[in-house]
């Protein structure tokens, strides 16, 4: 089990830890087995033997509850100067087990178990394993859905029932060896589940994600919609805290910030003029920003501009969504565990951030039409209105009222055709010359003042 978790990542303190736990374990086992053939065949120390071994039992659960820390991404800092402080209780008291002071009296029994007596200076060591395992019980257990492996609380609850039973009440059967070899492989392999096979499981996860997301925006032409898709599908995927898409117009040369989530509080919709912050940051050098480090900030990147609860984010990440060389927006995700992202979640959300892109462009294009559209309808309404009223006006005047285009009469009102003698038809028709209502001489200079008037 420990080289397998090693070697699939030495560096990550997860599994370190889970090496440490395991490699006490061996050394307790292996100090437990000594310790009964030196009893068997009568030879070595049994009291040394019996001292390693409860030393072995007593580091055990340190590292563990260490590893349950960081296995279910809970806050570290209480745990880990708790960790120290027990390290400390157990290397104190080993003094004093190695003056055998602690351990008395090994035996061997008929069915195989080792029994020892504690002074009452072993009772220290009691309460830091209990302690410890009790904490890691309570980690596992209270983030076993979050977790999605429930066996881990089931695990440590078998060591505590294993060291309470033989280690303690000195049960004579071998139970302590039992807990101990189901509670380390049930630790083990979730941890191995997790260093391989979960990834696989994960990648397969994000796959399903991209694919529904662009089933989903390409079928939507409303930025709204496709932006509450996003943020469904994108936070639980990164398990992230806070969630903003920022679109930016090229023509005002602003920021208007959408859709804003920070930890479950939506935010009002915001405009900003193009500046110096972090997403203006993204639109002018249209490529990603991740920050796990907000004290070390990469050169050139400015200090970020905080909004909803005004945490500063444990890691950021932002993308441009492109279309060609042009930016038409800003994906940010957030988070204030130490979990931090990395070149993995950057490159899966830049393939989202792609297609939203080309949504949020067609989705634009039909908001854009749609407004021309409906001004449009707006401009006929009101013209039909106009002609309307228009032509209730003409139909009551006392005077004649004529429309002529291009030399043809469009419209004559009533008035025309009781003092004319003409129908409206006959107005209307393309053999009609409005010309022959004019007496020859007055012909011209009818013509020469309509030219002056239609000159202005």
């Amino acid at each position: 089990l420990i080289l397998t978790v090693l070697g699939t990542g030495v560096r990550r303190s997860l599994n370190r830890s889970f090496a440490a736990f395991a490699a006490m374990e061996v050394f307790w086992a292996v100090s437990s087995l000594l310790l009964r053939l030196s009893l068997w065949l009568d030879i070595g120390s049994p009291v040394l033997l019996g001292e390693l071994a409860t030393l072995g039992i007593s580091l055990m659960s340190i590292p563990l509850l260490v590893f349950a820390v960081r296995y279910v991404d809970a806050p570290r800092r209480w745990p880990d100067t708790a960790s120290l402080a027990g390290t400390g209780i157990v290397a104190f008291t080993a003094y004093f087990l190695f003056q055998h002071r602690i351990v008395l009296n090994p035996r061997l029994l008929p069915g195989g178990a080792v029994t020892l007596q504690l002074s009452r200076a072993g009772l220290l060591l009691a309460p830091v394993l209990i302690v410890f395992l009790g904490w890691s019980l309570f980690l596992f257990w209270s983030n076993r859905r979050r977790v999605g492996e429930r066996y881990f609380g089931f695990s440590v609850l078998v060591l505590i029932v294993g060291f309470v039973t033989g280690g303690i009440l000195n049960f004579p059967f071998p139970i302590l060896s039992i807990t101990n070899t189901i509670g380390v492989s049930l630790i083990g392999y979730g941890v191995i589940s997790r260093q391989l096979l979960n990834p696989l499981r994960e990648r397969e996860a994000r796959l399903r994600v991209v694919n529904r997301i662009a089933s989903a925006v390409g079928r939507s032409l409303e930025i709204d919609a496709v932006m509450e898709t996003v943020y469904q599908e994108v936070t639980p995927l990164f398990r992230s805290d806070a969630f903003f898409v920022a679109l930016y117009e090229e023509q005002t040369c602003e920021l208007e910030f959408r859709l804003q989530v920070d930890e479950g509080n939506r935010e009002p919709p915001d405009r900003r003029r193009l500046g110096s912050g972090l997403t203006s940051w993204v639109i002018q050098n249209r490529k990603p920003l991740l920050i796990n480090d907000f004290d070390h900030l990469p050169e050139g990147v400015p200090k970020p501009e905080m909004y909803g609860t005004m945490k500063t984010p444990a890691s950021w990440l932002g993308v441009p969504m492109l279309i060609g060389n042009k930016a038409v927006g800003v994906i940010c995700i957030q988070t204030y565990q130490s979990r931090p992202y990395g070149e993995e979640e950057q490159q899966l959300l830049t393939t989202i951030a792609d297609q939203v892109g080309i949504a949020v462009q067609n989705a634009r294009l039909y908001e854009t039409a749609a407004r021309e559209l409906s001004e449009r309808r707006h401009t006929e309404r009101s013209l039909r209105e106009s002609e309307e009223k228009f032509r209730n006006l003409a139909e009551q005047s006392p005077n004649m009222i004529f429309i002529n285009a291009g030399g043809r009469v469009v419209y004559a009102n009533r008035k025309c055709e009781e003092v004319m003698g003409y129908s409206r038809a006959e107005f209307y028709d393309e053999k009609f010359d409005f010309l022959s209502l004019i007496e020859p001489d007055d012909v011209p200079r009818v013509q020469a003042g309509f030219q002056r008037h239609l000159a202005g």
